[in-house]
């Protein structure tokens, strides 16, 4: 349904400062209203949360008055945004106040299910290369396994062409494992550059719908998002790939990509669940910037990823195998292979 005059003029009153404008500093409510009212206009993922947004906004505008501190302006700002248990709707006061970024809530009591970079390097892999910070391949020691390592999707694109260098290093592998463990994201487009590698064929690997109009539960059909070979080296062989819960994002993205494939093993943790993406960088009328989820992501069957995107196989690292400095997702990932 397409959105009525008044409602698309009453978006734009309350469309907040872009960079370029000059805003004036509101009072208390006025920022609350300011902050609620993107939401409520701009967020995609009312549907699937079942948040009723306006008790939302009840509950938490009565906490504060004209009065109230910079700082207890905050803490309401912070509850009203972990009640979309959003990871990517953050918030940034460029003070000592700190930022707002749900990701660290849910993941910092997350079971780590990895041992360490250097314990792993040093303990299960050989002819390592690191070619930067994030982003390195080697061999697992005593046997014909490649295997990736990628922290992040962040930079050029021209630094993710990982793969095709393991690929040109090793062309007759008996599997590769891909390890994305702490992987917050980044440009999903660099995910591509990757998983291209693994296919022989164009691949639907997720759908999206993206927010449309004011209209809260206004959302755009579903849209497909595809992957195609990049036409270099093609490796079809078994591939096993590694998630943790602190998987997040565009390594989200990844995930999807990769698991719509047939030849692709999944296994470790469910994914963080990063189901509001696309987001949008806004500032308010006193500085303070936050970002609002544009789209929604669904995976092959058209299901929201609340809750993360579950592994295959669920392998755990016990405090047991920690203190041993035993991955035991990598052993399983080697057994699987061979």
């Amino acid at each position: 349904m397409k959105p009525t005059l008044t409602a698309i003029i009453f978006c734009i009153i309350f469309t907040t400062c872009s960079d370029d404008d000059a805003c004036p500093i509101s009072n208390n409510l006025d920022l609350f209203d300011e902050l609620w009212t993107t939401f409520d206009h701009e967020y995609a993922a009312f549907q699937i949360l079942d948040k009723d947004w306006d008790k939302v906004r009840t509950d938490h505008r009565s906490l504060i008055t004209e009065n109230s501190s910079e700082a207890e302006l905050f803490q309401v700002f912070k509850s009203m945004l972990f009640e979309l248990e959003d990871a990517h709707s953050d918030l940034y006061t460029d003070s000592n106040l700190g930022n707002i970024q749900y990701y660290f809530e849910l993941t910092n009591n997350s079971p780590k299910n990895d041992i360490g970079w250097l314990d792993l390097k040093a303990l299960y892999l050989e002819n390592l290369v690191e070619t930067s910070d994030q982003l390195a391949y080697a061999k697992i020691k005593d046997t014909n396994i490649g295997y990736l390592k990628i922290a992040d999707f962040k930079g050029e694109s021209s630094q993710f062409d990982i793969a095709d260098k393991l690929l040109t290093t090793y062309e007759n592998l008996d599997g590769i494992i891909i390890d994305i463990r702490n992987n917050q994201g980044g440009a999903e487009a660099n995910g591509k550059e990757i998983a291209s590698n693994f296919i022989d064929t164009k691949t639907i690997y997720r759908y999206a719908k993206v927010k449309e109009g004011c209209d809260r539960n206004q959302l755009s059909e579903f849209k497909e998002q595809a992957i195609e070979p990049n036409g270099v080296r093609n490796y079809l062989g078994k591939v096993v790939l590694i998630t943790n819960k602190k998987t997040f994002s565009a390594g989200e993205d990844f995930t999807l990509m990769m698991k719509a494939t047939p030849n692709v093993i999944h296994i470790g943790d469910h994914t963080l669940g990063g189901f509001g993406t696309g987001p949008v960088t806004k500032t308010l009328s006193n500085g303070w910037t936050f970002r609002v989820s544009r789209k929604v992501n669904y995976d092959l069957n058209k299901r929201a990823i609340v809750g993360g995107i579950p592994p295959d196989e669920i392998v755990t690292i016990t405090p047991e195998d920690s203190d041993n400095n035993v991955d035991r997702i990598i052993e399983r990932a080697i057994e699987i292979i061979n």
